[in-house]
């Protein structure tokens, strides 16, 4: 469904519109229809405005591809040593990660990026 509607935006441009007709109707504007209140143009008009608001509520949804690569960064405390992997849900910075391969000291996470290239559709 590529538009979905919003009942929010609806409701503040319908009562937006009401405001603008009853200031125009009733005289807050120009002088209106001279304060004759409601006739059947006026009506048509409020109808017509409810038409175009209720039009307007509708929200183009796209579909977001995750394709972009978002990249862990860990280091080792004791020898600096640095590796990259791709995200893991749960990851945050200072996170305990796995073992350096050099010395095998517990390694923390220090950087969380996306990295600038797409990652290519499979």
């Amino acid at each position: 469904m590529p538009y979905r509607f919003d009942a929010g935006r609806f409701i503040a441009i319908v009562l937006s519109m009401i405001v603008l007709f009853v200031l125009f109707v009733f005289g807050g504007f120009y002088g209106g229809y001279g304060g004759l209140g409601l006739n059947t143009d006026s009506f048509i008009l409020l109808v017509a405005l409810i038409i175009f608001a209720f039009a307007v509520s509708f929200v183009k949804v796209t579909n977001q591809e995750e394709n972009v690569d978002i990249i862990s960064e860990a280091r080792c405390p004791t020898c600096g040593f640095i590796y990259t992997r791709p995200f893991a849900n749960g990851d945050f910075i200072s996170k305990q990660d796995k073992p350096c391969p050099k010395d095998g000291a517990i390694t923390l996470i220090e950087k969380i990026y996306v990295n600038d290239q797409l990652k290519q559709p499979a």
